[in-house]
């Protein structure tokens, strides 16, 4: 999500209120609230009521952590919610250079601290460059002190404001190879939350872990299943109101060229007959279809085609059912039985 210049036509508490209203008309039950910076509108907590009001729980509220004080929490406990407050945090030291704001670190290190102390949840993202790999220890160690319950890891992305700053980029192969030296230090630090590196590794802590990029055993008949799992669970509702299945797929115009917007079409009719409905009904099979090379490959169904919101964020979303060259990399570079290796050494 980029922050640079504001571009866009921020949603008015009637469009917002406008949207709850399609979402109970569609039965959908939980909402995780993100922006830019959800808590800086004034009417806040007016769609907070509206949710309540609706019988639709929040479950997230993502935010940079500035404005999660004591008046924030005082209002969600006063309304008997307890969301988990998802923020950002990118390193020991390094934090304040990628926002841009001095005193962010302390502030966000405060809202952990606050949220630990009030009994309420949180998880956090940190945006892995070249000026905070030496910081990924000793933050994921602090992350873990202050009651920090999930970590999400992802190399920073060349879209959006990250286009100034290509020179802190990773290559993917510098990504993998900093996850495969970290791990077994969290390992050694008591594993002290549940951590996710990007498709690489994840853990809820010390018994054992997944690799994410493996979806299905090779031994599988896959065809008939649906091509992103998570798409089928969860939306998510762009600013200007399109309907898309992640969020990366809604940061990327020719992501959102695809779907449909509630402006012109109501969400409980989206979710019947759509070009979003087909996306995220799509078969592996009809992957395989669009991309013979990859039914042809020894880790097809391992792979099943990586990851869509990749595809569209890297790609512009121009096709939605283009290689994902992360996870191809991933099984063909190796990285998987290095992986595999790994994992036997710790248990």
């Amino acid at each position: 999500m980029s922050a640079g210049k504001h571009t866009e036509v921020e949603p008015s508490l009637k469009d917002c209120l406008e949207v709850v209203r399609q979402m109970e008309e569609a039965g959908v039950r939980t909402v995780s609230l993100t922006g830019g910076e959800a808590l800086v509108r004034r009417d806040f907590f007016d769609i907070v009521d509206a949710l309540i009001e609706a019988d639709i729980l929040i479950v997230t509220v993502m935010s940079n952590g500035l404005l999660v004080n004591e008046k924030t929490l005082d209002e969600f406990e006063r309304r008997n919610l307890r969301p988990e407050f998802n923020m950002s945090f990118d390193g020991i030291g390094c934090h304040d250079w990628l926002r841009g704001v001095p005193g962010a670190e302390k502030a966000v290190r405060r809202a952990f601290a606050l949220c630990k102390e009030r009994g309420f949840p949180t998880g956090a993202e940190y945006c892995l460059h070249k000026g905070n790999l030496s910081a990924l220890r000793e933050s994921v160690k602090l992350l873990g002190e202050l009651g920090c319950q999930t970590l999400k890891v992802n190399r920073l992305s060349l879209e959006g404001e990250a286009l100034g700053i290509t020179d802190y980029a990773l290559t993917r192969n510098e990504e993998f190879q900093t996850y495969l030296d970290y791990i077994p230090q969290f390992y050694e630090d008591g594993a002290p939350l549940s951590l996710m590196l990007s498709g690489f590794f994840h853990s809820d802590g010390m018994e054992d872990f997944d690799i994410p990029f493996v979806k299905n055993e090779e031994g599988e008949d896959c065809g008939d299943y649906c091509l992103c799992g998570h798409a089928r669970n969860y939306m998510y509702i762009t600013p200007e109101g399109t309907m898309v299945p992640c969020i990366p797929m809604g940061s990327a115009e020719g992501g959102r060229r695809h779907f449909p917007n509630l402006r012109d079409t109501k969400l409980a009719d989206a979710l019947r007959d759509s070009h979003y409905m087909g996306f995220i009904n799509t078969r592996l099979r009809d992957y395989f279809a669009h991309n013979p090379g990859c039914a042809a490959c020894e880790f097809r169904n391992r792979c099943a085609g990586g990851c869509r919101g990749r595809v569209a964020s890297v790609g512009g979303g121009d096709d939605l059912m283009a290689r994902d060259e992360d996870t191809c990399a991933f099984f063909r570079g190796g990285w998987y039985e290095k992986l595999l290796k790994l994992k036997e050494k710790i248990k």
